[in-house]
């Protein structure tokens, strides 16, 4: 289970590296970087988008702990992240909203308890703002 999560969150990692951070150039922009400044600044835009991305799974956990507390109970904060990384994976697939509530109800559901249809709405209301 625990190499499942770890694939996960390596897949959501990956999606967030993969779809890049595309640096904007102004109009009249005429001044060029060496390859070495520029591939130096895109390692530290990645670095920066990732660990944007990982503070919003932070606050994500902490919000579905308070808003969830049946849903959260004796879950480390990897499986509720989980929560969160899934429907990520599918929206960066182009999963339209309904199948990524399905996944949401999916894995949010804690020893038989599964959110209830407005649950899963609001967790995908806290979810879909996070996604790369």
């Amino acid at each position: 289970m625990r190499s499942a999560r770890a694939c996960g969150v390596a897949a959501a990692l990956w999606v967030l590296v993969a779809c890049g951070s595309g640096t904007d150039t102004k109009f009249g922009d005429t001044t060029t970087a060496p390859p070495e400044a520029a591939g130096a600044q895109d390692e530290r835009d990645r670095a920066a988008e990732i660990a944007r991305y990982n503070a919003d799974l932070a606050a994500f956990v902490a919000a579905f702990r308070t808003r969830y507390p049946e849903l959260a109970s004796n879950r480390n904060d990897d499986s509720i992240a989980h929560i969160a990384i899934e429907p990520c994976i599918d929206l960066a697939n182009g999963a339209d909203e309904q199948t990524v509530t399905a996944t949401i109800t999916t894995q949010a559901e804690n020893r038989g308890t599964l959110p209830t249809p407005e649950q899963a709405q609001q967790i995908y209301r806290l979810v879909e703002p996070i996604c790369p």
